[in-house]
């Protein structure tokens, strides 16, 4: 699989510290929670999301399309956790 990056995924991927493979893991091996179609015509939007355990529990969420055996991916992030507070 080959896969292409935007320049916005590229961007949002070094301001979060998200890398290359975990964006790879998080489309091969995540769960997919959604996919939806793209009103702007870019074709079909899937979103995958990943538990990563090291070096700490992060859930990565990326933005992806596929064509022709291609993937671009179009953003990733991460879903940060509530801390639950004790009195």
């Amino acid at each position: 699989m080959t896969y292409t990056y935007t320049d916005h995924a590229k961007r949002m991927m070094k301001a979060r510290k998200i890398s290359n493979d975990d964006v790879k893991m998080a489309i091969e091996r995540g769960e997919l929670e959604f996919k939806k179609k793209d009103e702007r015509g870019r074709g079909t939007e899937y979103y995958h999301s990943l538990e990563l355990k090291e070096p700490f529990p992060r859930k990565i969420v990326v933005g992806w399309t596929e064509t022709n055996g291609k993937i671009t991916v179009i953003t990733a992030y991460e879903i940060k956790r509530k801390k639950r507070w004790t009195l």
